[in-house]
């Protein structure tokens, strides 16, 4: 059929190494101060790397003849094309499946004046003609699950929440 579609906003990837670079600079930084001034700031600059890459770097939308995969700051979410029943690139991409509604962080929405005429976000544009590609295909589409394949980000969430953790007993003993 098709070859697979990987769609990074390259905006969103500048402004993710961009935090990454201003919170990794910090950190070291840091590591050449004293040590209350690392416990206090080095949490928010460990943080802000953090967001940086999960929230701007990493996400991504593929488009394949399986599905499409929405790669979001929390978790990733696997649509097969049976489920997929409409497509909204208005605002980025929404999907609204047999699961329920799916939006995706890293789809770009149009621009003012191209949202008002009309014109869909290119996630949109490559989703719905994917969808058009394979129609043939989908004749007689069946879902194999009762609900989408999710895989949680535990690693970033666990992150997050040693940093939260870091945070709250710096304030509360220092």
């Amino acid at each position: 059929m098709g070859p697979t579609l990987v769609l990074r906003t390259s905006t969103a990837r500048l402004v993710g190494a961009v935090t990454m670079g201003v919170g990794l600079l910090g950190l070291a930084s840091l590591a050449f101060s004293d040590r209350a001034s690392l416990l206090t700031y080095g949490i928010v600059m460990g943080g802000l790397a953090l967001v940086g890459w999960a929230a701007f770097w990493t996400p991504y939308v593929e488009i394949s003849d399986g599905g499409v995969v929405m790669r979001n700051v929390l978790r990733t979410v696997v649509l097969p094309w049976p489920a997929i029943q409409d497509v909204d690139g208005r605002y980025g991409l929404r999907l609204t499946t047999a699961y329920g509604r799916f939006t995706s962080w890293s789809a770009t929405a149009p621009a003012g004046r191209a949202r008002l005429a009309g014109i869909e976000s290119e996630a949109a544009t490559e989703v719905r003609r994917r969808r058009d590609e394979l129609a043939a295909y989908l004749t007689d589409p069946r879902l194999e699950r009762e609900r989408p394949t999710v895989r949680w980000h535990w690693p970033e969430l666990a992150a997050a929440a040693g940093l939260l953790v870091l945070a709250l007993v710096n304030a509360v003993g220092g």
